[in-house]
C-alpha cells in the first residue's frame, strides 16, 4: 500500500489517496476527478429533494465534494439552488 506525505510512508510519483485509491498526477500533484459533471446532474434529477447531502449520498462522495462540484455547475449555468432552513441548499436543473 502506497501512502502520501505526512503519513509516514511517502514514495514520490506514487501517491495514492488510501481512502479511495485515487492517484495523483505526477506533475500537478492533484487528484484526478473521480466523478463527472453528468454524475452530479443525474443525481440532482434522481433525488426527490436534491439537497447537498442527498446528492453526495446518491453519488457516494463527501458533502464538501458535492458542494464544490454543484457550485461549479451553478457557475456554468447548469444548475441553480434555493436556500432553505438557514444554509441548506436544494439544487435543481436549469432547463
Amino acid at each position: 500500500m502506497v501512502g502520501c506525505r505526512g503519513m509516514g510512508f511517502y514514495s514520490p510519483g506514487a501517491c495514492v489517496d488510501v481512502m479511495s485509491k485515487r492517484t495523483r498526477d505526477d506533475e500537478t500533484q492533484q487528484f484526478g476527478e473521480e466523478y463527472t459533471d453528468s454524475n452530479f446532474l443525474q443525481a440532482v434529477r434522481d433525488c426527490p429533494v436534491a439537497s447537498t447531502p442527498n446528492v453526495a449520498d446518491e453519488i457516494g462522495c463527501y458533502r464538501k465534494t458535492a458542494l464544490r462540484r454543484l457550485t461549479k455547475l451553478e457557475e456554468q449555468g447548469e444548475v441553480g439552488h434555493e436556500t432553505v432552513s438557514g444554509k441548506a441548499k436544494v439544487w435543481y436543473i436549469i432547463e
